[in-house]
């Protein structure tokens, strides 16, 4: 039982990250791509393709590989990809504004910007400023949720009212991290802010968000270690307990 109450909690967990993210990184994104519907739109996209992509590997994984120790791999890759953002995002903001994929200019008599490939100008910046930022990270986070469903299936009878139930802690997860994220944590914590305390490394560079200190994306990053070292912990015990259970 209780293992079932924590894997539950990492599905709840999952999901109010990944939606914390889309909440805060649109912040990341505003400046360089706007936050107009068209922005959101870019965004939310990027994100349902992440979840797309995460339930359908996390599903082909559990079913070779069912073991909570490899969720605890998951989950700290989400979160060293998650750490990641701070140090990608610059570089990829030079190369996108540098590249011009879009091929956007500024009309010089009108000052009007042309998109000479119509919407799919409009459409490549965003898509790009967000996959390179957030894919990775939320698609891996995507595969939590089919790979619990694996690890606490006992029986084909049960497995429609568990999947069902996972998925709708996870999505109670993901209305909380988002009402959380908007309307607490983003005013209380600089978005991006630092990777480590300013004790340790001075104060983040002025383009940052908010006031000096640890950032809130950072800080999902973190959460997700804790949550992958505990999900390490109970996978080294199931391990364990599997040669006195065949021993009985």
């Amino acid at each position: 039982m209780a293992r079932t109450i924590y894997l539950f909690i990492v599905a709840f967990l999952s999901g109010g990250i990944i939606m914390g993210l889309e909440m805060a990184g649109m912040r990341v994104l505003a400046p360089d791509i706007g936050n107009q519907i068209q922005s959101w739109a870019c965004q939310i996209s990027v994100f349902l393709l992440a979840l797309t992509l995460g339930y359908f590997i996390g599903g082909l994984v559990a079913d070779k590989s069912p073991r909570t120790l490899t969720l605890s791999y998951f989950l700290f890759a989400a979160a060293i990809s998650v750490l990641a953002i701070n140090l990608i995002y610059d570089p990829i903001r030079e190369w996108i504004n540098s590249a011009n994929v879009g091929g956007w200019y500024e009309d010089p008599e009108t000052y009007e910007i042309i998109y000479p490939y119509g919407l799919l100008s409009q459409l490549i910046d965003p898509i790009l400023f967000s996959a390179g930022s957030f894919l990775i990270p939320c698609t891996i986070l995507g595969m939590t949720s089919p790979y619990v469903i694996r690890l606490l299936a006992r029986d084909v009878e049960h497995i429609g009212s568990l999947a069902g139930a996972l998925y709708a802690f996870s999505t109670l997860g993901s209305i909380i991290g988002t009402l959380l994220t908007a309307f607490l944590l983003i005013n209380l914590m600089p978005i991006r802010g630092s990777l480590l305390p300013m004790w340790l490394t001075g104060p983040p560079p002025e383009e940052f968000y908010g006031t000096p200190g640890i950032g809130l994306i950072p800080t999902f990053g973190y959460t997700l270690i804790v949550l992958s070292i505990s999900t390490f912990v109970l996978g080294l015990r199931e391990i364990k307990a599997q040669p006195a259970a065949h021993g009985d």
